[in-house]
């Protein structure tokens, strides 16, 4: 006969699946083999969200270090990880899943070090690729300026 996972708690047994500890997937009390997976857990109505994870490491830096006092946009070269589905639980039910994704920074730098032929060069592939898209950052971008012309 299967033990739960709260009597097997209860002895000081901490068993971690490589992937995911179980606790989080299967609520305490939940009975091992009793067809849960994590198939049948995701249901095609729950909604699922969508994070990213940055993994923290010390990576080169184009330029220097950055002024503490002032915030900076930064361009970031990542290398995507692993993926990992995170079930919210509401009670013992499930309402929804996050996927989660590490991106390990590989190289960082600051926006400011691109001059203005290769951002109006990505402005044209942006443009080409979703005029729409391309046209909600031009509104964006018109009214930053204008606030900081203004200042």
């Amino acid at each position: 006969m299967a033990e739960s996972i709260r009597d097997r708690a209860a002895r000081g047994e901490h068993e971690q699946e490589p992937e995911q500890a179980q606790d989080e997937l299967f609520p305490m009390g939940t009975v091992d083999g009793d067809g849960r997976s994590l198939k049948t857990l995701m249901r095609a109505t729950a909604p699922v969200r969508s994070t990213v994870s940055m993994a923290s490491a010390e990576i080169p830096s184009g330029g220097g270090l950055f002024d503490p006092e002032r915030e900076r946009t930064l361009l970031v070269t990542v290398l995507p990880e692993k993926v990992e589905h995170v079930p919210i639980h509401e009670g013992s039910r499930v309402k929804e899943w996050k996927q989660r994704q590490t991106l390990r920074p590989v190289f960082v730098e600051s926006a400011s070090s691109y001059g203005a032929a290769q951002i109006e060069a990505m402005f044209a592939a942006l443009l080409a690729d979703d005029p729409r898209d391309a046209a909600k950052v031009l509104d964006k971008l018109k009214g930053r300026v204008e606030s900081e012309l203004a200042s």
